[in-house]
């Protein structure tokens, strides 16, 4: 509409807000077809109709296979806390099908789920290596690990800094490793030039 384009197929939906009497509390509130060639005759009545937004549920896909891994390593130890708050001992630990069984019920996997388990199986276990190297978690090998698998380890009792804990330690993990990278590149160019200009001897 801005660049004054005419779509085949768009729509407009617009937000009402009729007014209420003082007593009311709320405003009553309305999303309705506004403008557009709104091909499918269902959604043209469901928007001429009226949709209340306060009636829809709200499940946000939180993460893919192929998410970067703190977002689905942050949405999981978050809520494998929350799941354990008040009813274990030690809520910041937890089990491996514990994680697995959280990870799959966040994760929108689309479609096509032929060989799906597979590759989510081979994405746990690279999530919980990388929790590991980076210190998101300790396994029961460590000392600090009481009664589970695994433990999540930041120090705050306020569940809300879990995911940044994922971020901050996973960033500050990164810093040496591509420090470690571009010093070995470097390097590396160092020795093909010497090398090249040693070449020119030869002869």
């Amino acid at each position: 509409m801005k660049i004054a384009t005419d779509p085949d197929e768009y729509a407009v939906w617009k937000l009402i807000e009729a007014e209420m009497p003082p007593e009311a509390d709320e405003e009553d509130k309305t999303i309705k077809y506004h403008d557009g060639h709104v091909e499918n005759p269902n959604l043209r009545r469901l928007g001429e109709d009226g949709i209340d937004p306060t009636l829809a549920e709200n499940d946000d896909i939180r993460f893919h296979l192929t998410s970067h891994p703190v977002f689905p390593l942050g949405e999981v130890l978050l809520q494998l806390y929350l799941n354990n708050m008040g009813s274990v001992d030690e809520p910041k630990e937890f089990r491996k099908r514990e994680f697995e069984r959280t990870f799959k019920s966040k994760i929108h996997l689309g479609t096509n789920r032929r060989n799906i388990d597979r590759v989510v199986d081979s994405r746990i276990d690279e999530l919980l290596e990388i929790a590991l190297n980076y210190g998101m978690i300790k396994d029961s090998d460590a000392d600090v690990v009481k009664e589970r698998d695994f433990r999540i380890m930041w120090e705050s009792e306020d569940p809300g800094e879990i995911k940044d804990m994922v971020k901050d330690k996973f960033f500050d993990g990164m810093v040496p490793e591509e420090t470690g990278k571009l010093a070995y590149q470097r390097a590396r160019e160092e020795f093909v030039r010497k090398e090249s200009s040693l070449d020119e001897f030869d002869d």
